[in-house]
């Protein structure tokens, strides 16, 4: 049978039509549609925000205020999260221009501060960086704690036959409160003599006790009433507080007559610095 040569020309353009509409997979631009540049894995990937801006520091002798400007210029921003020397301290929601607080730095102290700015997935940006000295606190903040070595000095005495003369000896302060200045109480300030409470009033401590100081009368013992006045001269932090290093004062004691002695009396300077806490 003789097939017409139009009907094989229908045919061939039949097979053309298919081969277009089905195309070859391994093809690029026929087949399946390409992917939109949005569906790729980069896209869906979150980018991180800007660097905060602006970022600057007022240092007090107890706290630090941080603040800075936040950058939306990259990915959004959830918050901000604030290190110290490298240790995360805190962190502030939202992604306003921000400020926190460091209300536990020491006075004297040399800190690197950062804020870095977190977006979704928590994925941080680069941080921002200030650099800031604390400056002293008031003598009247500053703990006094720990053993000093205390020089007494002797500056006048009355009703004695021979003089004490200049001593030297181990006082050891023992706050009464968990932190920071308060009243404190003393232990031994010689040998015989009781421990006492000294009270605080600003940056001046004061105490009145009573012990037998060395003081004879005709071999029997007297006992002795004296006072402590002393005042922070100095300090700084150790060991993470703001504590006193050095004091000075006076200390005066006087005995009372009895069997047959006179009464008598001695005035000495006081000076201590800080040896142990």
């Amino acid at each position: 049978m003789i097939v017409s040569a139009a009907v094989v020309a229908l045919v061939l353009i039949a097979i053309g039509i298919a081969l277009v509409a089905t195309g070859d997979a391994d093809e690029p631009g026929q087949g399946e549609l390409a992917a939109s540049p949005t569906d790729s894995p980069q896209a869906l990937v979150p980018q991180p925000p800007a660097t905060p801006s602006d970022l600057g520091a007022r240092a007090e002798p107890l706290a630090v205020e941080l603040r800075w400007s936040a950058d939306t210029t990259a990915g959004p921003i959830e918050g901000f999260t604030i290190y110290r020397n490298g240790t995360e301290i805190g962190t502030v929601a939202g992604l306003a221009s921000g400020r926190f607080v460091d209300d536990d730095a020491l006075p004297l102290v040399r800190y690197v501060y950062s804020v870095a700015a977190f977006g979704q997935d928590a994925i941080a940006s680069e941080p921002a960086e200030v650099r800031v000295r604390t400056p002293a606190a008031p003598l009247s903040d500053a703990r006094l704690e720990g053993t000093f070595d205390v020089k007494l000095r002797e500056v006048s005495t009355f009703g004695y036959t021979t003089s004490g003369g200049d001593t030297t000896g181990g006082w050891t302060f023992t706050p009464r409160c968990g932190r920071g200045s308060c009243d404190v109480k003393v232990a031994q300030v010689f040998r015989g003599s009781r421990s006492v409470t000294m009270e605080r009033r600003s940056a001046r401590y004061r105490a009145r006790g009573s012990g037998q100081l060395g003081v004879r009368c005709g071999g029997t013992p007297s006992t002795s009433t004296f006072t402590i006045d002393v005042e922070v001269t100095k300090a700084k932090t150790v060991d993470g507080a703001w504590h006193a290093v050095a004091i000075a004062g006076t200390f005066t004691h006087r005995e009372a007559a009895q069997l047959g002695c006179v009464a008598g009396g001695a005035e000495l300077e006081l000076a201590g610095r800080l040896v142990d806490l």
